[in-house]
């Protein structure tokens, strides 16, 4: 125990003294425009306004001395709460006209709501981090006149997206049904280099608010571990996010044992309570263990106001990467934004993290000895190289500075994206027609007209020819190949270089694309790599038929249905390669039922000419034979009884 008290005593005095206690200093003035869609599906999307406190939990949590403001939109755009410094006075306000966000709008245009907030944004401005939250349910509709509509769609992809690029404007979006149109809000996010979210419904509306500041706010942060923080003597105030549900009671306890509710009259604490979410701000909290009496919800958050906070690449973490893309994080514990790196205070901490997603779950092994990804060696950065796996998954990175007295946390979330495009084939049926390969870029990420596409293809025979493609009308890149009705292996290699919507360059080098063609005199029916499902059920039926017309030439059969076995639509062939074998039978069962009646009743009448000329013995004869035709005659009735079913069938 004496030892443990050394070395807590020791580490605060190498902390107070190497930097004094002050106020968190911001390196960039957060500026934030809140955009609410307030149209009539709001009606049906968001029938109990939640918006109302999603937007007062994200006013709540702003930084003191950021700038912020807030407004409607639906035919037109409306400010609700004018562009002001960050403060209790603001946030006062945020609470009390949050209540006028109403559903009465006619229609949706986004293009003019994010002109109309931005507008006294002039240049770019590095001083300045600019902010846009847009949260809305429908699609762009100014006019009835759907061709309007389309225009201005395209207005705000061709003009209104790269202009807030040129001002440095991040533009975080919120889907808030399946009817919001997805597609342009990911990209105005990811032209933005911001983040894209789609709610189910609106009761997330207010933990998705939650996610959006952390990923565009940065924020000191404390951890929180089954509803306990540790408050250092850095800390000057702290808020805590504790979500909550029918209206749980909530309680705060200091180290000390004294305990704070929403009806405790105190100088130093603010309470504001929604009905999920409380939002707490103490000001000069004792130093110690605090507990939070209450639910435990993953989402509660406790920020602090500090100069000691942990830095993660500059809080300029990408919002997303693709598979094998390789993710240096680079983690420093900073004092009034300067890298802390005297090596006997860094020896009394510790650098943790752990990486999340659907599939991965990993610790992190954070180093600081100028290896692996680690660029110099004890300089107070603290590296991890992480390589994206070949996923399509968003990638949680909870990283945390912990020591005997203190603790800081930082979250944010990366998308993982396992490829920028989707590959097509298209086998020629005939010599007439040409072989198509088409490259389509995903249109949420992939800046179309950037793109330089070109390649090589190798024939069956070795020789190799180079490959042009074209942009279509859809974004998408093709070229043709003649069919020389050359049978075998097809192999295109491709070079692409282009640029993500939000301009950063990618190359992908030698991407494979292989097709077979095949040389039989059925080829030109069954292509490989099937685009249509039309076409392959047209095939199938085909040859179906042409079986069933030719059952006499069992070889042509057995090469069809093999060709049927390679091709990609097998399900599909199979099943007509059984309905050929279904009518096949049924020729051969009419066929033997025609020939025993044929067989039988010319015996029979045989039989009765006979019978008429022999004697007694004669008839025991025919009696017999008379019993042996029994069984044959069942067999026929019940073979043909078969055949009447498989008809009906």
């Amino acid at each position: 125990m004496r030892k443990i008290l050394l070395n807590i005593l020791a580490f605060w005095v190498i902390t107070l003294s190497y930097y004094p206690v002050i106020l968190f200093a911001a390196e960039q003035q957060v500026d934030v425009r809140i955009l609410v869609d307030v149209s009539g599906s709001m009606k049906h999307n968001d029938p109990k306004h939640l918006r109302r406190p999603a937007v007062r939990l994200l006013s709540g949590i702003l930084p003191a001395g950021s700038k912020a403001g807030i407004w409607m939109f639906a035919e037109d755009t409306q400010n609700l709460v004018p562009v002001a410094k960050v403060n209790s006075a603001w946030k006062r306000k945020v609470r009390r006209l949050a209540g006028k966000i109403h559903d009465r709008g006619l229609y949706t245009d986004i293009g003019d709501a994010l002109e109309t907030a931005s507008a006294d944004w002039e240049g770019a401005n590095n001083s300045q981090q600019r902010v846009m939250v847009l949260l809305t349910d429908g699609v762009v509709d100014i006019s009835k006149d759907e061709e309007k509509n389309k225009a201005e769609r395209l207005r705000i992809q061709n003009e209104v997206i790269p202009a807030l690029r040129k001002l440095g404007v991040r533009v975080y979006t919120i889907a808030l049904s399946d009817d919001a149109d997805r597609e342009l809000l990911a990209q105005i996010a990811n032209a933005t280099d911001a983040w894209f979210e789609a709610v189910k419904n609106a009761d997330e509306l207010e933990k998705v608010f939650l996610k959006i500041f952390e990923q565009s706010v940065s924020v000191p942060e404390v951890p929180l571990t089954q509803n306990k923080f540790k408050i250092d003597h850095s800390i000057k105030e702290f808020t805590a996010l504790i979500f909550k549900k029918n209206d749980d009671a909530i309680y705060l306890q200091s180290p000390s044992g004294q305990k704070f509710e929403a009806e405790t009259m105190d100088a130093s604490i603010a309470w504001f309570s929604e009905e999920n979410f409380d939002l707490i701000t103490i000001t000069e909290p004792e130093a110690g263990e605090w507990k939070i009496i209450g639910p435990v919800d993953p989402d509660n958050r406790i920020m602090v106001v500090s100069d000691l906070k942990l830095d993660v690449n500059n809080d300029e973490l990408p919002t997303s990467i693709l598979a094998g893309d390789e993710l240096i994080l680079k983690v420093s514990l900073q004092e009034k934004n300067k890298i802390i790196k005297k090596s006997t205070f860094l020896s009394l901490v510790n650098f943790v993290g752990q990486i999340t997603s659907t599939t991965i779950d990993e610790e992190l092994d954070l180093q600081d000895g100028g290896e692996v990804g680690d660029e110099v060696k004890e300089d107070g950065v603290f590296s991890y190289l992480f390589k994206a796996p070949k996923i399509d998954d968003e990638v949680a990175f909870d990283l945390r500075v912990v020591s005997p007295t203190f603790e800081r946390l930082y979250h944010r979330s990366v998308r993982v994206y396992s490829s920028y495009f989707s590959y097509q084939t298209k086998v020629a049926a005939n010599e007439k027609e040409n072989h198509q390969i088409t490259v389509n870029p995903v249109s949420t990420l992939v800046d179309s007209k950037s793109l330089k596409i070109t390649g090589v293809l190798k024939n069956p025979d070795g020789s190799e020819i180079e490959l042009e493609f074209t942009r279509l009308d859809n974004g998408s890149w093709q070229t043709k190949i003649a069919a020389d009705n050359v049978g075998g292996r097809y192999e295109a290699t491709l070079q692409i270089k282009g640029k993500t919507l939000s301009g950063k360059a990618f190359s992908i080098k030698d991407h494979k694309i292989n097709f077979d063609v095949e040389t039989s005199a059925n080829a030109d029916k069954v292509e490989k790599k099937k685009i249509d499902n039309s076409e392959t059920k047209t095939a199938a039926v085909t040859e179906a038929e042409e079986a069933t017309e030719k059952p006499e030439q069992p070889e042509k059969a057995v090469d069809d249905k093999k060709l049927a076995e390679k091709d990609d639509t097998k399900s599909a062939e199979t099943a007509a390669a059984d309905e050929s074998a279904g009518l096949s039978t049924l020729w051969w069962i009419i066929i033997g039922v025609v020939f025993n009646i044929i067989f039988f009743g010319g015996g029979f009448f045989a039989w009765k000419r006979w019978k008429k000329k022999q004697s007694a013995d004669g008839d025991a004869l025919a009696n017999a034979l008379d019993d042996e035709l029994e069984p044959q005659k069942e067999s026929a009735a019940k073979e043909t009884g078969k055949t009447k079913e498989s008809s009906d069938e």
